[in-house]
């Protein structure tokens, strides 16, 4: 929140950050045009309370605006492969890329009344090198961070990205990591 406060206060523009839980957001009910969740929401352990939330806090004729990892792309695939390394989650978690599968958001929504419209996107993920792109994640990536505060050590964030991961410094040329999907702009019109 501290870097988006300063790069608000650089831009010149005036937003009211509030920090809260997405399970039980801070908000009145029909509060908003419009939620917009960016690769956020999914890492929220019980999306059928997420979801209820959302649909909650956005007005009739509203819309939901969601950015998920998908279950086959990389990060998900990414996060199917640190998972056993990962701090326990909490009793009735699921797994984050499941936001990012139209049936899963369907389902969630379904008794809210949320029709959303899907569409598939990809990124191109670059990183100076593999090794480099571990590292990053290890250090700023949400559930990399949790591993390596549980003591998981840091070569085990290594060793999931495969045997081309290496340390830091290993001169590499550019290359790229992998090709991301994510379920961009997933977009409702509220109906209750």
């Amino acid at each position: 929140l501290e870097i988006g406060r300063r790069r608000a206060r650089e831009a010149g523009v005036d937003i009211d950050f509030v920090e809260g839980d997405a399970e039980a957001l801070p908000f009145d009910d029909a509060s908003f045009d419009v939620a917009l969740s960016v690769v956020g929401v999914q890492f929220a352990p019980r999306h059928e309370v997420v979801a209820r939330e959302l649909a909650r806090v956005v007005r009739p004729g509203g819309r939901i605006v969601l950015c998920s990892w998908t279950p086959r792309g990389f990060i998900g695939q990414f996060l199917k492969t640190v998972a056993p390394r990962m701090p326990k989650p909490p009793e009735g978690a699921s797994p984050p890329p499941l936001w990012g599968d139209q049936g899963h958001v369907r389902e969630l929504f379904g008794q809210a009344g949320v029709q959303f419209e899907f569409e598939l996107r990809h990124t191109d993920v670059r990183y100076g090198s593999t090794a480099g792109f571990v590292d990053y994640m290890a250090y700023h990536y949400g559930p990399l961070v949790k591993a390596r505060e549980a003591d998981t050590p840091a070569r085990t964030c290594r060793q999931a990205a495969g045997p081309s991961g290496r340390g830091r410094g290993d001169p590499q040329p550019a290359e790229q990591v992998d090709r991301d999907r994510f379920v961009a702009s997933s977009e409702s019109r509220c109906q209750r």
